[in-house]
């Protein structure tokens, strides 16, 4: 079976969290699914919703300067 396919709003945050952790696209897919959201349809509208999720998983990977700098860009 084929990995779903990123929406260029999912696109955008994995090319966010990808200079902080290498499990970027697993963390989006995950939180997505978390909050019943499709990766392959994800809006732009929706990161808002989704970003406090995202970077409550990438918490565990991430220094609190990086975290820090992450909320900054993720929103």
């Amino acid at each position: 079976m084929a990995a779903p396919l990123l929406s260029p709003a999912a696109e955008r945050i994995v090319g966010t969290l990808k200079p902080y952790t290498p499990f970027a696209e697993a963390i989006v897919k995950r939180q997505a699914e978390r909050a019943g959201l499709d990766v392959a349809s994800l809006r732009d509208d929706q990161v808002e919703r989704l970003a406090p999720m995202i970077l409550a998983a990438a918490k565990m990977f991430l220094d609190p300067v990086q975290l820090a700098a992450l909320k900054r860009e993720i929103r």
